[in-house]
């Protein structure tokens, strides 16, 4: 089994972890998983209809997509269903790369944005 390229990014962060928590030093690796991330350019998602009959995308969610799919799935449901784009969803247009206007989503951590 070949494990090159896990070995090249594992052990320089595993032994930059353990010089800062030498108590891990002693922790098993059970398991690990490495592959490839979908990633638009400006880190957001495309959420949009395609030039063909029903077909749709939902993709690109970079590395926050399970902590939003709840909320911009039962969206895109809508979207699918219905056709009209949800207010929520609406930015996350594929369009958005032609004109330029990319989503800069700054966050907020824990506190609520204060209207």
């Amino acid at each position: 089994r070949d494990v090159t390229g896990v070995q090249t990014c594992a052990l320089p962060i595993s032994a930059g972890a353990i010089a800062l928590l030498p108590q891990i030093g002693a922790l098993r690796v059970l398991r690990q998983w490495a592959g490839t991330n979908d990633m638009t350019m400006d880190g957001s998602p495309i959420m949009d209809r395609l030039k063909y009959d029903n077909v749709f995308v939902n993709a690109g969610w970079c590395y926050g997509g399970f902590k939003a799919i709840p909320a911009s799935g039962a969206a895109f449901a809508q979207f699918v269903a219905t056709g009209t784009t949800p207010d929520l969803i609406r930015a996350y247009r594929l369009s958005r790369f032609d004109s330029g206007h990319m989503l800069d989503e700054t966050g907020h951590g824990p506190f609520p944005v204060r209207l």
